[in-house]
């Protein structure tokens, strides 16, 4: 688990729960558990799932278990220090046995309705879950919402069939997407998938992406959600405002902590140095837009892609 952070004028409030569930689309106890922290003034910033562990064997040999694996899930939730105003969210979840089509339509029907209230979505749970929070005031009227499309399964295809048509990769999670369009956003693109894992040719190929204008947008975990997909949008037409990438490694050192019975972790000395560098980039114009895994073997080591617009 990997973080950076940025200092700026406000201060913020952090918090954070787990779910546990033995069903991949359905995150038991998230609305409670959120609810509670909600009526405090937080909001879900973020999810990192935190893997699965599954049973070599059936609790009964003649009652097999049909859901073998748990899967563990961190959501992060912010507020502005000391603001508690209640925020809201809501919930589109739609169980596939209901229909013999899954659930890319319950899902879209339920996010468009949704945002016509004045929430919007922020998070792609699964396949079967998407995550919104209320943008408005109860009182206020919410502005024209943009048209919504939510895919499953396919989703690498199915964003680029969309992208055709004039929509906007807004969210996404393994094998769930979800696409906006709105009325300013019309002209096709397309959306390029970046191996962070192709150490041989990842520096040629982000840097042909860097001379054709393309815009990082976001990563896309795999299975086990391990983020080293990173997702470009690319316009039809040059677009202007080009941007520029640099991507730093950052390596991480355990030691032993006799004292506490415990593991330290910490950058290595080198990484240390990294940061410096990073800093000065900072200042140089050029912003931390995420991190992702570049090696797959080594958990000790991850890959932050930097990017200045020019």
């Amino acid at each position: 688990m990997i973080a950076i952070v940025r200092r700026g004028k406000v201060q913020y409030e952090y918090a954070c729960f787990e779910t546990i569930t033995r069903i991949i689309i359905y995150k038991v106890g998230l609305e409670e558990e959120y609810e509670q922290l909600a009526r405090r003034g937080y909001s879900v910033v973020d999810r990192n799932p935190m893997g699965s562990v599954c049973d070599s064997e059936p609790y009964d040999s003649t009652f097999p278990n049909l859901f073998p694996c748990i899967y563990r899930d961190l959501f992060i939730l912010e507020r502005e220090k000391g603001v508690e105003a209640p925020s809201q969210f809501t919930l589109a979840w739609h169980d596939p046995s209901w229909s013999q089509w899954g659930c890319e339509a319950p899902l879209t029907r339920q996010v468009n309705k949704s945002m016509g209230w004045g929430f919007d979505p922020i998070l792609a749970l699964s396949k079967c879950e998407v995550l919104l929070k209320r943008n408005t005031d109860k009182g206020e009227i919410p502005p024209e919402a943009p048209e919504v499309k939510v895919v499953t399964g396919n989703v690498k295809k199915k964003v680029n069939e969309l992208a055709r048509q004039g929509y906007r990769l807004a969210l996404i999670h393994n094998q769930v997407a979800v696409m906006r369009r709105s009325r300013d956003t019309t002209a096709p693109v397309s959306y390029i998938w970046l191996d962070g894992l192709k150490k041989k040719t990842f520096e040629q190929d982000l840097a042909r992406l860097q001379d054709s204008g393309a815009i990082y947008r976001m990563t896309y975990p795999d299975s086990e959600g391990v983020e080293h997909m990173l997702i470009f949008e690319q316009p039809a037409a040059d677009a202007g405002n080009r941007r520029e990438y640099k991507v730093l490694k950052l390596e991480f050192q355990e030691m032993e902590n006799f004292e506490n019975q415990r593991m330290n972790i910490d950058l290595t000395p080198s990484s240390k140095e990294t940061i410096k560098t990073l800093n000065n980039l900072v200042k140089e114009g050029f912003v931390a837009r995420d991190l992702f895994v570049s090696d797959y073997i080594d958990a000790r080591i991850a890959s932050v892609l930097l990017e200045r617009t020019h």
